[in-house]
């Protein structure tokens, strides 16, 4: 996984529905218009957001099992990362 998984928001990045002095971050890029083409993050959204009694729920599990490794990462105590 990419060492610099969190990109801090700032006023360069800041959409016009954030308020710039808020503290923001962002994991995942999705690239508009590209689908399952747009690369494994498009791949990861789209799959979860898929109902989940959808065929391919597998790949929503999946999917939501890397979101949630994606914050515990962010929330990991700084000793703990260390360690890795």
């Amino acid at each position: 996984m990419n060492e610099k998984l969190w990109n801090k928001i700032d006023k360069h990045n800041c959409p016009y529905y954030i308020n710039p002095d808020d503290i923001c971050a962002y994991a995942r890029e999705y690239i508009l218009g590209k689908g399952y083409e747009g690369g494994q993050t498009n791949s990861d959204i789209l799959n979860f957001k898929k109902p989940p009694n959808k065929k391919g729920r597998r790949y929503r599990q999946e999917a939501i099992l890397k979101f949630k490794q994606d914050i515990e990462k962010l929330f990991q105590p700084i000793e703990k990362k260390k360690k890795l």
